[in-house]
């Protein structure tokens, strides 16, 4: 048996993007899913989705200022469609992190920033 499942998709970021609807008929359970697409292209298709997933947690990961045995160590028993719990940002991590891409005007308005706001 199917479902119908509506797909939206909108054509920018502007509140009056264009946007449009559809509905295709999809499938229930995993095994309707294998016999409409095969296991194959699920398997494809779950992995594209995952890689997604872990690069966006990998991104956040090296701007809250991790190394790359630190990531792979925190996320070693990550498994596709399990939600990661919310944690905390580093604030300091993320200004350091940010310190190294501004250039040399932008570090030191930032830097004077700062010492305006430690004087009180």
């Amino acid at each position: 048996m199917s479902k119908d499942y509506n797909i939206t998709a909108k054509a920018g970021k502007a509140a009056d993007a264009k946007s449009a609807t559809i509905t295709l008929a999809g499938p229930e359970t995993i095994e309707e899913a294998v016999d409409m697409y095969g296991g194959e292209a699920i398997l494809s298709n779950g992995m594209a989705n995952f890689t997604v997933t872990m690069q966006g947690r990998i991104r956040a990961d090296i701007k809250a200022g991790l190394d790359e045995a630190a990531i792979q160590a925190k996320h070693a028993s990550d498994k596709m469609g399990v939600s990661l719990p919310k944690g905390t940002a580093d604030p300091v991590a993320g200004i350091k992190n940010k310190w190294a891409s501004m250039d040399p005007a932008a570090r030191k308005a930032l830097l004077a920033e700062l010492k305006s706001m430690a004087a009180g």
